[in-house]
């Protein structure tokens, strides 16, 4: 038999030739060229061929040769023997392209059943393998579809940060593996005066401008999200932002704007927008990602009354744990 290092080729061939082995009658597997790669005892034994069996080839045509490799049927065929007799064979084609075929299956008539069932076997091998194929790339596609169905679920169209559900699972996911982390919660103070002196499509303009700032400022492995309204919520893992007045400072100006606006009489007003802000730290003020923003949410409103009721500049407080 021949000698092959691709392992689909030996399996192949060895399990030719122990199908060989069982025929009472001359048979060989030869390749397109007529080359004899494998034979059985009587098929050596009839045309004298030795232990080396790839070093000869059969008395066949290459006309016939075509007509057996393009027909999925059995070809008769009669050779004769270097003795002199005929002998009547079928000659079938076997694909086995991952093999290095196609082979051609010679074999005396008498024992063609045999055959058609190992070369039936083989082909239900390869079409196994195919259809493993389409399933495997089918599967891989319908997970990327569910991943760019589940990334779009947590997404808020609008900004392009994380959505509510988003931010609370991309979140919830990391918070347990930190030793410390920051929660911060914000209000837009002012935003509804935009809303209602330039209209709600400047509102929706300066919320996705607010929220690519807001996301431009913060570190790599923060996590940025709009909570609904003009509430956004930033995870700031291995971080204490109240002890970072530097910090705050930035992520206020992140989200602070001004306008200036006509009015009616020919004056101008300028419209400001300046976040309201709480903070709450990880695990001091809560273990769970709830209870953190809870926590936030609180201190944000007690911000938001006193950036409305204070003399002092609203830009300057920011709400601090007690």
């Amino acid at each position: 038999m021949v000698r092959n290092s691709l392992p689909e080729t030996s399996a192949f061939l060895s399990g030719m030739l122990a199908m060989l082995g069982g025929l009472s009658g001359a048979a060989f597997l030869i390749t397109a060229k007529g080359r004899v790669v494998a034979a059985n005892r009587v098929g050596r034994n009839v045309f004298g061929i030795g232990p080396e069996p790839d070093s000869t080839c059969l008395p066949i045509r290459p006309d016939v040769l075509d007509d057996i490799l393009g027909s999925d049927q059995a070809v008769f065929h009669v050779f004769t023997t270097p003795e002199g007799d005929r002998l009547n064979v079928s000659c079938t084609r076997v694909s086995a392209e991952d093999a290095g075929g196609p082979y051609i299956l010679v074999q005396e008539s008498n024992g063609a059943s045999i055959a058609s069932k190992f070369v039936q076997a083989h082909r239900q091998i390869q079409e196994s393998r195919l259809m493993q194929d389409r399933v495997a790339r089918a599967e891989a596609k319908m997970r990327a579809e569910v991943a760019r169905w589940r990334h779009l679920s947590m997404t808020d169209r609008m900004t392009g940060l994380l959505n509510a559900t988003g931010f609370r699972d991309r979140v919830s996911e990391r918070l347990a593996g930190q030793a410390s982390a920051t929660i911060l919660y914000a209000d837009l103070n002012g935003f509804k005066s935009v809303n209602d002196c330039m209209g709600h499509s400047a509102g929706d303009k300066l919320l996705h401008e607010i929220a690519q700032s807001l996301n431009a400022t913060i570190r790599s492995g923060d996590i940025a999200g709009r909570m609904g309204g003009d509430e956004f919520a930033v995870y700031m893992p291995s971080c204490d932002l109240s002890e970072d007045p530097q910090g705050q400072d930035r992520l206020r100006k992140a989200m602070s704007r001004r306008f200036p606006v006509l009015t009616g009489n020919g004056g101008t007003r300028i419209l400001t927008v300046q976040p309201a802000i709480g903070i709450a730290r990880f695990p001091k003020d809560g273990a769970t990602l709830t209870a953190l923003l809870e926590c936030a949410d609180r201190r944000m409103y007690a911000d938001k009354a006193r950036t409305k009721s204070g003399p002092d500049d609203p830009s300057t407080k920011i709400a601090r744990a007690s």
